[in-house]
């Protein structure tokens, strides 16, 4: 998977998903925010999940030589966050 069709399965599980988040990572999810593909990390909650500050997709966080963001062991990683999509409702 190439840094573009990463994020554009993110925005295309999203759109299908309206109001959720999709997790990407063990505190990370990707959400759409007024149409703008973003990040957040999740804050733990009594009750569950909130989403904190997002932020941008960075090209700098892409690990080229592997496909997959650094913070990921391996391709596997990230394509398994789009092969077997995990959504969080957001409140």
């Amino acid at each position: 998977m190439s840094y573009e069709n990463t994020l554009s399965s993110y925005r295309r599980l999203l759109e299908e998903n309206p109001g959720k988040a999709l997790r990407i990572g063990d505190d990370c999810v990707a959400i759409l925010v007024d149409g703008y593909l973003c990040g957040a990390h999740l804050a733990a909650q009594d009750n569950g999940f909130d989403v904190g500050v997002s932020f941008d997709f960075d090209h700098s966080g892409w690990d080229s030589d592997n496909d997959c963001w650094d913070a990921d062991l391996s391709t596997s990683n990230t394509a398994y966050c789009i092969s077997h999509p995990v959504f969080i409702q957001l409140k």
